[in-house]
C-alpha cells in the first residue's frame, strides 16, 4: 500500500513506557542514494537536544495516535549515528526539484511523494506540470 509521506509530518511520537506525546515529527532525512526515509527530525519542548531525530527502525507502530516509540532513549542527536549525521549534513530534499522525462524535457517540480508502507521508500513522486 502507498501512503503520502505529509501523512508522517507534524504526527505526535508518542511513548509507549509513559503515554504521552514526546515531540511532533517536523521534517523527514532521506538517504539520496536509496530514496528511503531514514529518520524523522523532532520538535518539542521536552527534547533535550537540538537536532533531536528518532529512527524509522526505531518506530515500533504507527497508528491513529502518531508515531508510537518504546522511551525517550529512542530520540537520538545528530552526532548519535554517523551515517544519520552524514545524511542529515546533505540536507537533501525532493520538494521543487525539477522532473524531467525520458526525452530531457522539464515537466514541472516535484510537489509530494508516496512510501510503501512498512519500509518508507520512497515510491512516487506527484509533480505539479510546468506551465511556461
Amino acid at each position: 500500500m502507498l501512503i503520502s509521506a505529509d501523512r508522517f509530518l507534524d504526527i505526535p511520537v508518542m511513548s509507549l513506557q509513559t503515554g504521552s506525546e514526546l515531540a511532533r515529527t517536523s521534517r523527514e532525512i532521506i538517504n539520496p542514494k536509496n530514496l528511503s526515509i531514514i529518520a524523522y527530525e523532532l520538535e518539542g519542548r521536552l527534547l533535550d537536544q537540538h537536532p533531536s531525530l528518532l529512527r524509522i527502525d526505531d518506530v515500533r507502530e504507527i497508528g491513529p495516535l502518531g508515531m508510537i516509540i518504546d522511551s525517550t532513549d529512542e530520540i537520538i542527536g545528530i552526532d548519535d549515528v554517523i551515517t544519520i549525521k552524514e545524511i542529515y549534513d546533505i540536507n537533501f530534499t525532493l520538494k521543487d526539484k525539477l522532473v524531467i522525462d525520458e526525452k530531457n524535457k522539464k515537466i514541472g517540480k516535484v510537489i509530494g511523494y508516496t512510501l510503501a508502507a512498512g519500509n518508507f521508500i520512497i515510491q512516487q513522486l506527484r509533480n505539479h506540470g510546468d506551465r511556461s
